[in-house]
């Protein structure tokens, strides 16, 4: 890091060079052509310092750019494992409160079950003699008389069973809502601990991508020392030819003077031309002439990201989010939480499902009739290319991979290979 500090110090301090070596260059000032073969010698091996700090930068860029994509795959299968933890957790509280149901229902059962058999007892107690003398009256014989004795038996021992059964029901039912509460709280535990190490990569992501932002300023701005040097060299190349053309016709006229004669050899000596350096002109290059299709307004395509309507960049030219420069952007953005699902706008084949250095984990979907959407920066894919999927499906999950500044869908529609305006297909 150092050295290539040191390597573009020298370049910078080159270019401020430029002014006073373009001033002292040329047979005005006395200098030798070999004085300037060697000062274009050291011109050339500071253009070498800078590719070479040019190349390790590039080098350095390329490892990061690496290290974001396994970071953003990270991130991908933290978000999809979060998805899935979320996804049980709304099963187990659908469970624990179907437990609540039966339970209550099985206390109820139990309280009037209980109630039945308090009343049979409470009837037994307070008519045992007469009930007794009723039963002996009314029984036909010896073996009625039994029956029906053994029946009151029967009837008290069902009760029992009942009651005994309806308790040990409740109790299977307080087991099963206590395993549901613990594991709904050890899925809490694991919710949290997900979205504290989402949040981490989340960081470390946005900490490279800065990185990536400050070597691309210092790419850049070597390239620009680079085109300046490249300038100077010409000029000295160019200043020793013109050096080395009129030593050539001095050598001349001096040999054509001596033979002639010495008035006139001084006289065509004194004629001889001075080289006067022209000065750099700029290259100008024409305006951007980005153009896009006019809006078609189709029906049937829905919002990709229910319940998240704002749009904080719109399709078109704006200010580039990285250099500031003006640039075309090809979609719209919509901010939402990091995880947050992103469905079909419309029915169709996946075309593609894969990561890319800008784009992150992006998909697009072909609906026919040349119509493509485009869903860019998840964190999360959840279906393949080759599949089919249907409109509203869930297909990935907002994240901030790729070049991003932060959570949210860049969305776009192509229609015939050509980006147009999302809006003219789908509204918040």
């Amino acid at each position: 890091m150092i050295k290539k500090r040191k390597c573009i110090r020298r370049a910078i301090s080159f270019v401020t060079m430029l002014a006073v070596a373009t001033s002292y260059m040329g047979i005005q000032t006395g200098a030798t052509i070999s004085e300037e073969k060697q000062r274009l010698k050291e011109f050339e091996q500071q253009k070498q310092d800078i590719k070479n700090t040019i190349n390790s930068l590039e080098s350095d860029k390329a490892a990061i750019e690496s290290n974001i994509k396994k970071l953003d795959d990270k991130l991908s299968e933290i978000s999809k494992t979060l998805y899935k933890t979320e996804k049980n957790l709304d099963k187990v509280g659908k469970k624990i409160e179907n437990n609540k149901v039966k339970l209550a229902d099985a206390q109820k059962s139990i309280e009037l079950q209980y109630a039945d058999m308090k009343l049979r007892i409470q009837f037994m107690y307070e008519n045992g003699n007469q009930q007794l003398i009723n039963l002996i009256l009314s029984s036909e014989s010896i073996t009625d008389l039994l029956n029906k004795a053994e029946y009151i038996s029967e009837l008290s021992s069902y009760d029992r069973r009942m009651l005994d059964k309806m308790k040990a029901t409740k109790a299977e039912i307080e087991k099963t809502e206590q395993a549901l509460e613990s594991e709904e709280k050890e899925l809490l535990v694991l919710q949290t601990e997900q979205k504290e190490e989402k949040q981490n990569v989340e960081t470390l992501v946005e900490a490279k991508q800065q990185e990536l932002t400050a070597y691309d300023a210092k790419i850049d701005k070597a390239e620009g020392e680079l085109g300046q040097i490249d300038f100077v060299i010409k000029s000295q190349k160019d200043e020793i030819a013109q050096m080395e053309k009129i030593e050539a016709e001095r050598k001349a006229a001096a040999e054509k003077a001596a033979k002639e004669a010495a008035i006139q050899a001084a006289k065509n000596k004194s004629s001889s031309p001075t080289y006067v350096p022209s000065k750099p002109t700029t290259p100008s290059y024409p305006a951007s002439n980005g153009q896009t299709s006019g809006n078609v307004t189709v029906s049937g395509y829905i919002w990709p990201l229910p319940g998240h309507t704002s749009i904080s960049s719109g399709f078109g030219y704006r200010a580039d989010p990285f250099s500031g420069q003006t640039s075309y952007h090809s979609g719209i953005d919509l901010p939402a939480p990091s995880g947050t699902p992103i469905v079909a706008s419309a029915s169709g084949q996946v075309a593609w499902s894969n990561y890319s250095t800008s784009a992150g984990n992006w998909i697009g979907i072909d609906h026919g009739n040349g119509v493509y959407t485009v869903y860019m920066h998840m964190s999360a894919r959840l279906v393949s290319a080759g599949q089919t999927v249907s409109q509203g499906q869930t297909i990935g999950l907002v994240g901030t991979t790729g070049s991003s500044t932060g959570n949210h869908l860049h969305f776009s529609v192509r229609l015939n290979g050509t980006y147009v305006s999302p809006l003219s297909y789908v509204s918040p």
